[in-house]
């Protein structure tokens, strides 16, 4: 039997980003403060807006470069990662990220990520392995890294990342969805928090 790997995102399933996309968008961009706190919501209106999809790309670079360290972690996620050491279930972190931004300040994007992981506590407790942890140029390469590392579930909350043509068809499909209604039903189940996500793996761990 193979043993147990669960592969996590980073941005929006590790790291939590709350209002820094809006503050950014607001005070660099002048994006309306009405526009509602939500990714998806600022997104629409920059690729509705002139500046369109260029400055929406810049906007993400600076959330995930100069301005990650607002991020905060994800609730219950490092008591999920306590459990899966304590279950001898491995993990890997595997993130869509370039090293650069397309556009705007030229920042380590990548050395941004690594810098917060290791302000969570994460190494220093083992609970991920700095080399199970891999910052991939394009979706493609994601899928091709959870494939690598022998994954039998990922956790993501993009669904176009679990509905990708190349996903492997063998790995289990969680995805993190705040807020979202439940599911166990699907080929993709949806969990609303880690504690959830815990709880599902607990379940398979005793059966």
């Amino acid at each position: 039997m193979q043993p147990a790997r669960i592969g996590l995102d980073l941005d929006g399933t590790i790291a939590l980003y709350g209002d820094v996309f809006h503050r950014c968008a607001t005070t660099h961009f002048a994006m309306p403060a009405q526009v509602p706190v939500d990714k998806s919501a600022i997104r629409q209106w920059f690729l509705g807006s002139a500046a369109g999809h260029m400055a929406w790309t810049e906007l993400q670079g600076l959330v995930y470069g100069p301005h990650m360290g607002s991020a905060k972690i994800a609730p219950g996620l490092t008591a999920f990662l306590r459990f899966c050491r304590a279950e001898s279930i491995a993990i890997s972190v595997i993130s869509h990220k370039t090293q650069f931004a397309e556009r705007g300040p030229r920042f380590d994007l990548h050395q941004s990520a690594w810098d917060w992981l290791g302000r969570q506590g994460l190494f220093d407790e083992g609970l991920v392995d700095r080399s199970r942890v891999f910052f991939e140029p394009d979706r493609d390469a994601k899928v091709a890294r959870i494939a690598a590392e022998g994954c039998t579930a990922f956790v993501d909350d993009l669904e176009e990342v679990l509905t990708h043509e190349s996903f492997p068809i063998d790995v289990e499909r969680i995805l993190y969805a705040p807020g979202r209604v439940e599911s166990l039903s699907g080929k993709i189940k949806i969990l609303s928090d880690w504690d959830r996500v815990k709880a599902f793996f607990q379940r398979r761990a005793q059966g």
